[in-house]
């Protein structure tokens, strides 16, 4: 087994320990994806995370399923143990070097979770962790493609992603490389926009505005919440 995949189960053994440890709490079964066997969240964890899962919750009795029961069915569920370990620890899964462009992938697929629950805080913390691992590791263009094929156009998301995208067209020694860069992007709403946008601010600001010399009131720009960056 792979260590994040330890780790996320190590979170999901926690919170059935977690869940037998509860007295009058509801525990309801939440089915993820295409999962066919349940996480069993407590109703005061779920409902205080997000508005959306209280009225999930109010409104479960609607469904065809035994009461008690949710389903996320489009949901990621890598992104959900993110999402349960962080509430659980208080902090996001810290990302192991061997596993980055595995690890960013799964911070993208949990921002993005964020984001559809408006869970900003999450989200916040999930950012501190993706501005950390592009530090070191280049973004594959896959796991860009997903976040402009999941967030809307001007989202600090996408403006992260077009920036790494413009630090690789910029630090690219062919050519020839650009279409192929872009080709990946055929289509996609906005993105030209925003990949000329981070371009003119590779050219107008420098290269300190990216990657590892990112200053800390840069990083402040993808941040939606509360969260306060440190330099140490």
């Amino acid at each position: 087994m792979e260590p994040y995949e330890r780790l996320l189960a190590s979170a999901t053994a926690e919170m059935e320990d977690f869940v037998s440890t509860l007295g009058a709490d509801r525990v309801l079964d939440v089915y993820i994806g295409k999962e066919s066997r349940p996480y069993r969240i407590p109703e005061s964890t779920l409902s205080s995370m997000s508005d959306i899962f209280v009225k999930a919750i109010k409104y479960e009795h609607l469904g065809i399923d035994p009461p008690g029961t949710l389903r996320f069915s489009g949901d990621d569920e890598t992104a959900w143990k993110y999402l349960l370990w962080w509430k659980m620890k208080g902090k996001v899964p810290v990302c192991d070097r061997n596993l980055y462009p595995t690890e960013v992938l799964s911070f993208v697929r949990s921002w993005i979770l964020g984001d559809k629950y408006d869970i900003k805080e999450f989200q916040d913390d999930l950012m501190v962790g993706l501005l950390l691992c592009l530090q070191v590791s280049p973004l594959h263009l896959t796991t860009a493609k997903v976040a402009f094929d999941n967030m809307m156009p001007s989202s600090p998301l996408r403006i992260l992603m077009a920036e790494e995208i413009a630090h690789q067209i910029r630090q690219t020694d062919d050519p020839s490389d650009f279409p192929s860069i872009l080709s990946w992007f055929e289509g996609t709403v906005g993105f030209t926009a925003e990949i000329i946008e981070a371009l003119d601010m590779y050219e107008s600001c420098g290269k300190h505005l990216l990657k590892r010399e990112r200053c800390v009131s840069h990083r402040m720009r993808f941040m939606l919440g509360e969260r306060r960056w440190s330099e140490g």
